[in-house]
């Protein structure tokens, strides 16, 4: 629909008198009905219009305004310009700020757990993006969580996403920019290793500890006789494989909440709504409270939460948790703990674990023994190096 113009009625005897001195002024949409015609011009070209049909004494039955802009008032076209204005203004505020913590690549450790570490160091939803500095929260991660060999944080729109790999693979090397060593997550046997780049540090057999380097960066150049003439720096990349045993220990409550399905409804609301859903006096309804960022787009988050209730209107029943149900639930979470190692590359070589009681918890504890990837990144400390190699050359 076009947004401003007028159509004219007139007598028909006057239309060719007006095609040949409407000078520059386009006539549009021309219907021709009995004695009478209309046709359309530009909001533009009113008044020159009018001033062409004064001169030349043709008189006009009557016309009319059309168009979009005569379905809104000039007052309602302010308000809606006056809203878009503030509505653009809040998106780029919005910007401006961290409204989603996102994890991706993790299997070990939940996201719950992960997440709940990086707000507890200061990390949340609702802080401003020039404050986070990825790297300070990198190396607080890597430092905190020694089975993490990787961590690379970056923002997207609103939202921190933070990648992490459990153990070391090739893939890291293209995605680092700056030189590291490989280095032990975990104390074992080197079971086999392969160096493609950087200085193999250890040998098949070898125990290792924690922390010790596998793969150094450091890559020493020699000349003929076998003497050091100079060093470089460089990413480490290898496969190193180690025999390690670790604990593992699950725990479940003896007890248990059961509710039932049957007889279930579920809100959702924009604002918390606890309020709300005690307005039926139903003393009795259990509810169930979750909630998540609405997004605008992908990774453009909004300060807005979108919040899920799930009201049951029988109460809760809290039943007791028999041995043999408590083990073979504990038996099918162990056994897709070491499905998920096994998808890192994991390989299980025995297992003695044994369930008890532990404080009205059933436990089920013990070690397994497997062979992994191992390795971690770490950063050269360039401006130590520099001081060690000046040392040197002076000594």
């Amino acid at each position: 629909m076009k947004y401003h113009f007028y159509k004219f009625f007139l007598e028909k005897k006057y239309l060719y008198r007006i095609l040949n001195c409407r000078e520059g002024v386009c006539l549009k949409n021309i219907i021709e009905n009995n004695q009478r015609v209309s046709f359309e011009i530009e909001a533009g070209n009113l008044s020159r219009f009018l001033k062409l049909l004064e001169q030349e004494k043709i008189p006009v039955q009557s016309y009319q305004e059309k168009g979009i802009r005569t379905k809104f008032t000039f007052s309602v076209i302010k308000v809606l310009g006056i809203a878009t204005v503030i509505i653009l203004v809040s998106l780029w505020l919005n910007s401006r700020y961290i409204w989603k913590i996102s994890v991706d690549g993790n299997y070990t450790y939940t996201e719950e757990q992960l997440k709940a570490f990086i707000h507890k160091n200061n990390f949340q939803e609702g802080v401003r993006k020039s404050a986070v500095q990825c790297s300070v929260l990198e190396n607080m991660i890597r430092n905190h969580y020694p089975d993490i060999s990787w961590v690379s944080c970056e923002i997207k729109g609103t939202n921190l996403i933070v990648h992490i790999k459990e153990n070391y693979i090739s893939e890291i090397s293209t995605k680092e920019t700056k030189p590291y060593h490989l280095v032990s997550n975990v104390s074992g046997t080197i079971v086999s290793i392969i160096a493609r780049n950087g200085r193999p540090m250890v040998k098949k057999g070898q125990q290792v500890k924690k922390g010790e380097c596998l793969i150094s960066g450091i890559v020493e150049t020699k000349n003929e006789s076998d003497e050091v003439i100079g060093t470089h720096n460089c990413m480490a990349d290898g496969d190193i494989k180690a025999k390690v045993t670790h604990q593992y220990k699950e725990f479940l409550d003896q007890t248990k909440i059961v509710v039932d399905p049957s007889q279930r409804r579920t809100f959702f609301f924009p604002f918390p709504a606890s309020y709300v859903l005690k307005m039926s006096g139903k003393e009795n309804q259990y509810v169930e409270k979750s909630s998540s960022p609405m997004a605008l787009f992908d990774n453009y988050y909004l300060p807005i939460r979108m919040h899920t209730y799930t009201v049951y209107e029988k109460e809760p029943k809290t039943i007791h948790v028999s041995a043999k149900e408590a083990e073979q639930i504990l038996h099918h979470k162990m056994l897709y703990y070491f499905a998920q190692l096994e998808q890192k590359g994991y390989k299980i070589l025995k297992k003695d674990v044994k369930m008890e009681s532990v404080k009205k918890k059933y436990c089920l504890r013990g070690s397994f023994e497997c062979i992994e990837p191992i390795g971690k990144v770490e950063y050269i400390n360039l401006e130590k190096e520099e001081r060690e190699h000046f040392t040197n050359e002076c000594n």
